[in-house]
């Protein structure tokens, strides 16, 4: 029984929690949830302590010694089995789809296929020369995507895992070049 009171504050918690606009609404309605629950302990207390009565009591008993699963060991070794057996399945089951995640990061499957750059006014005059589109390419710098700008006087964007940088970093690139370890030849270091 208290399992179901326990599950039912927590529905309603929720249902409070979703339809919260401010803060302090949704602690008001927190704090409301919390109260009656309070409330129906106190009160199962005082009926189990004989205070509201005979019949009161007996009642407060009988679902004090309601067993939701029976004891016979063979039914208790099949649910601990079924337990471990739900418990392991849902283990591999978030790990395989983690993995999945993590596979198609690596492979810059969730990486944007264009990022533009737009370099302001700054005491690093040649740096507007950075500003514009830069494309994915298929290589790859440290594990990570590459850049190339789409038009311009010819840079790249990538990442550098040298100690102490660890940066997206911009750098210049030639007409006939390829998009080398940005971390020989920073220009201008990037986003953290």
């Amino acid at each position: 029984m208290r399992i179901i009171e326990g599950a039912l504050v927590v529905i309603v918690s929720f249902i409070f929690i979703v339809q919260s606009s401010t803060a302090i609404d949704l602690w008001l309605n927190f704090a409301a949830v919390q109260f009656v629950g309070m409330l129906d302990e106190s009160v199962f207390h005082l009926a189990e302590g004989r205070f509201l009565g005979t019949t009161a009591k007996k009642l407060a008993n009988r679902v004090s010694e309601y067993e939701l699963f029976s004891e016979r060991k063979q039914h208790s070794k099949r649910v601990r089995m079924l337990r471990i057996v739900v418990f392991v399945g849902l283990l591999l089951g978030m790990w395989a789809g983690l993995s999945v995640f993590v596979y198609n990061q690596s492979q810059s499957t969730y990486a944007c296929s264009s990022i533009t750059i737009s370099m302001g006014e700054n005491r690093l005059q040649y740096a507007r020369h950075f500003s514009g589109s830069y494309i994915i390419q298929e290589k790859r710098i440290n594990q990570r995507a590459v850049y190339v700008q789409e038009q311009g006087r010819g840079a790249f964007l990538a990442y550098c895992a040298a100690d102490g940088i660890n940066r997206w970093t911009l750098s210049s690139l030639g007409p006939d070049e390829e998009p080398e370890d940005p971390c020989q030849n920073i220009e201008l270091v990037c986003c953290v």
